[in-house]
Protein backbone atom coordinates (compact mmCIF):
# COMPACT_ATOMS: atom_id res chain seq x y z
CA UNK A 1 0.00 0.00 0.00
CA UNK A 2 3.00 2.36 0.79
CA UNK A 3 4.54 1.82 -2.22
CA UNK A 4 1.30 1.90 -4.18
CA UNK A 5 0.60 5.34 -2.61
CA UNK A 6 4.50 6.52 -3.21
CA UNK A 7 4.44 5.32 -6.53
CA UNK A 8 0.87 7.82 -7.66
CA UNK A 9 2.62 10.62 -6.05
CA UNK A 10 5.17 10.32 -8.37
CA UNK A 11 3.52 10.26 -10.96
CA UNK A 12 1.59 13.15 -10.46
CA UNK A 13 4.87 14.79 -10.05
CA UNK A 14 6.36 13.67 -13.27
CA UNK A 15 2.57 14.13 -15.11
CA UNK A 16 3.17 17.76 -13.82
CA UNK A 17 6.32 17.89 -15.83
CA UNK A 18 5.15 16.95 -18.85
CA UNK A 19 2.08 18.73 -19.16
CA UNK A 20 4.49 21.90 -18.61
CA UNK A 21 6.77 20.48 -21.53
CA UNK A 22 3.40 19.34 -23.65
CA UNK A 23 1.64 22.60 -24.29
CA UNK A 24 -1.82 22.21 -26.97
CA UNK A 25 -4.33 24.42 -27.02
CA UNK A 26 -7.29 23.60 -25.32
CA UNK A 27 -5.56 20.77 -23.41
CA UNK A 28 -4.23 20.11 -20.17
CA UNK A 29 -2.17 16.61 -19.81
CA UNK A 30 -3.49 15.20 -16.38
CA UNK A 31 -4.59 11.79 -14.46
CA UNK A 32 -6.46 10.37 -11.78
CA UNK A 33 -4.95 7.74 -9.90
CA UNK A 34 -7.72 5.32 -7.31
CA UNK A 35 -5.86 3.13 -4.62
CA UNK A 36 -7.84 0.52 -2.73
CA UNK A 37 -6.12 -2.65 -0.77
CA UNK A 38 -7.46 -5.85 -0.82
CA UNK A 39 -7.35 -9.44 -1.99
CA UNK A 40 -7.60 -9.66 -5.82
CA UNK A 41 -7.10 -11.91 -8.05
CA UNK A 42 -4.26 -11.73 -10.03
CA UNK A 43 -2.96 -13.71 -13.33
CA UNK A 44 -3.34 -14.96 -16.89
CA UNK A 45 -7.16 -15.38 -17.68
CA UNK A 46 -9.21 -15.74 -20.73
CA UNK A 47 -9.41 -18.53 -22.85
CA UNK A 48 -5.93 -21.01 -24.93
CA UNK A 49 -6.37 -17.98 -28.27
CA UNK A 50 -6.86 -15.42 -26.49
CA UNK A 51 -5.33 -14.33 -22.79
CA UNK A 52 -4.11 -11.72 -20.73
CA UNK A 53 -2.20 -10.98 -17.33
CA UNK A 54 -5.06 -9.19 -15.39
CA UNK A 55 -6.19 -8.70 -11.88
CA UNK A 56 -9.82 -9.02 -11.20
CA UNK A 57 -12.08 -8.60 -7.67
CA UNK A 58 -14.39 -6.50 -5.79
CA UNK A 59 -11.05 -4.98 -4.65
CA UNK A 60 -10.09 -3.49 -8.53
CA UNK A 61 -13.81 -2.32 -8.87
CA UNK A 62 -13.76 -0.50 -6.01
CA UNK A 63 -10.27 1.09 -6.41
CA UNK A 64 -11.49 2.07 -10.61
CA UNK A 65 -14.31 3.96 -9.03
CA UNK A 66 -11.91 5.82 -6.40
CA UNK A 67 -10.09 7.12 -9.52
CA UNK A 68 -13.14 8.18 -11.34
CA UNK A 69 -14.45 9.88 -8.15
CA UNK A 70 -11.45 12.19 -8.71
CA UNK A 71 -13.49 14.14 -10.95
CA UNK A 72 -16.00 15.12 -8.16
CA UNK A 73 -13.66 16.16 -5.89
CA UNK A 74 -10.83 17.99 -8.08
CA UNK A 75 -8.27 15.71 -6.75
CA UNK A 76 -5.62 13.56 -8.16
CA UNK A 77 -5.23 10.45 -5.91
CA UNK A 78 -8.03 8.97 -3.81
CA UNK A 79 -7.45 6.15 -1.77
CA UNK A 80 -9.70 3.68 0.47
CA UNK A 81 -9.69 3.82 4.15
CA UNK A 82 -8.02 0.08 4.08
CA UNK A 83 -5.37 1.54 2.14
CA UNK A 84 -5.01 4.70 4.03
CA UNK A 85 -4.97 2.26 7.50
CA UNK A 86 -1.98 0.23 5.70
CA UNK A 87 -0.17 3.19 5.08
CA UNK A 88 0.21 3.87 8.59
CA UNK A 89 0.58 8.23 9.15
CA UNK A 90 3.27 7.93 6.70
CA UNK A 91 2.52 10.24 4.28
CA UNK A 92 -0.13 12.95 4.67
CA UNK A 93 -3.88 12.15 3.48
CA UNK A 94 -7.14 14.13 4.64
CA UNK A 95 -10.57 12.87 4.93
CA UNK A 96 -12.77 13.41 2.08
CA UNK A 97 -16.21 11.44 2.09
CA UNK A 98 -17.85 8.63 2.80
CA UNK A 99 -18.91 7.41 -0.63
CA UNK A 100 -20.94 4.55 -1.82
CA UNK A 101 -19.75 3.36 -4.61
CA UNK A 102 -21.91 1.57 -8.15
CA UNK A 103 -22.55 -1.70 -7.25
CA UNK A 104 -21.95 -1.08 -3.43
CA UNK A 105 -24.99 -0.76 -0.49
CA UNK A 106 -22.25 0.35 2.61
CA UNK A 107 -20.50 3.36 2.13
CA UNK A 108 -16.58 3.81 2.40
CA UNK A 109 -14.39 6.12 3.47
CA UNK A 110 -11.79 7.90 1.23
CA UNK A 111 -8.82 10.34 1.50
CA UNK A 112 -7.27 12.15 -0.93
CA UNK A 113 -3.30 11.66 -0.57
CA UNK A 114 -1.45 14.95 -0.93
CA UNK A 115 2.32 15.42 -2.00
CA UNK A 116 3.79 17.51 1.38
CA UNK A 117 3.46 18.67 4.42
CA UNK A 118 -0.12 19.17 5.77
CA UNK A 119 -1.68 22.57 5.77
CA UNK A 120 -3.49 24.34 8.30
CA UNK A 121 -6.56 23.68 5.71
CA UNK A 122 -6.57 19.75 5.68
CA UNK A 123 -7.59 20.01 9.27
CA UNK A 124 -10.00 22.79 9.37
CA UNK A 125 -11.93 20.95 5.51
CA UNK A 126 -11.69 18.14 8.52
CA UNK A 127 -13.61 20.19 11.35
CA UNK A 128 -16.10 21.15 8.57
CA UNK A 129 -16.78 17.68 7.01
CA UNK A 130 -17.26 16.04 10.34
CA UNK A 131 -19.81 19.11 10.79
CA UNK A 132 -21.41 17.92 7.19
CA UNK A 133 -21.76 14.12 8.37
CA UNK A 134 -23.96 15.49 11.50
CA UNK A 135 -25.78 17.66 9.52
CA UNK A 136 -24.91 21.27 10.45
CA UNK A 137 -24.27 22.25 7.24
CA UNK A 138 -24.28 26.10 7.87
CA UNK A 139 -21.82 24.97 10.38
CA UNK A 140 -20.07 23.35 8.24
CA UNK A 141 -19.92 25.58 5.03
CA UNK A 142 -18.21 28.23 7.35
CA UNK A 143 -15.41 26.21 8.01
CA UNK A 144 -15.17 24.66 4.39
CA UNK A 145 -15.02 28.89 3.71
CA UNK A 146 -12.08 29.28 5.96
CA UNK A 147 -10.51 26.09 4.63
CA UNK A 148 -10.45 27.86 1.34
CA UNK A 149 -8.76 31.53 2.76
CA UNK A 150 -5.77 29.06 4.08
CA UNK A 151 -5.91 27.49 0.33
CA UNK A 152 -8.02 29.25 -2.26
CA UNK A 153 -7.22 26.61 -4.90
CA UNK A 154 -9.13 23.64 -2.77
CA UNK A 155 -11.51 22.32 -5.14
CA UNK A 156 -12.78 20.01 -2.29
CA UNK A 157 -13.73 22.77 0.04
CA UNK A 158 -15.33 24.41 -2.82
CA UNK A 159 -17.54 21.40 -3.52
CA UNK A 160 -18.71 21.25 0.18
CA UNK A 161 -19.04 24.42 -0.45
CA UNK A 162 -21.86 24.25 -2.69
CA UNK A 163 -23.50 20.87 -1.28
CA UNK A 164 -23.59 22.80 1.88
CA UNK A 165 -25.62 25.50 0.15
CA UNK A 166 -27.67 23.24 -1.22
CA UNK A 167 -28.57 21.09 1.79
CA UNK A 168 -29.38 23.74 3.46
CA UNK A 169 -31.89 25.07 0.61
CA UNK A 170 -32.97 21.83 -0.13
CA UNK A 171 -32.87 20.08 3.64
CA UNK A 172 -32.82 15.82 3.26
CA UNK A 173 -35.83 14.05 4.55
CA UNK A 174 -32.79 11.53 5.49
CA UNK A 175 -29.47 12.27 6.22
CA UNK A 176 -26.44 9.42 6.54
CA UNK A 177 -23.92 11.45 5.30
CA UNK A 178 -23.08 9.01 2.68
CA UNK A 179 -22.86 10.54 -0.96
CA UNK A 180 -24.07 8.17 -3.93
CA UNK A 181 -21.25 8.20 -6.99
CA UNK A 182 -23.81 6.67 -8.87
Amino acid sequence: ALRACLAALEMQRRMKTLADEIKISGYKLSMRVGINSGIVMAGNMGSEDRFDFTVIGDNVNIASRLEAVNKIYGTEIIISESTMKKIDGKLTVRELDSVRVKGKRQGIKIFELIDGKEGTYIEIFEKGLNLYREGYFAAAMEKFRESLEKNPEDKPSRLFIKRCEYLINTPPEKWDGIRDTG
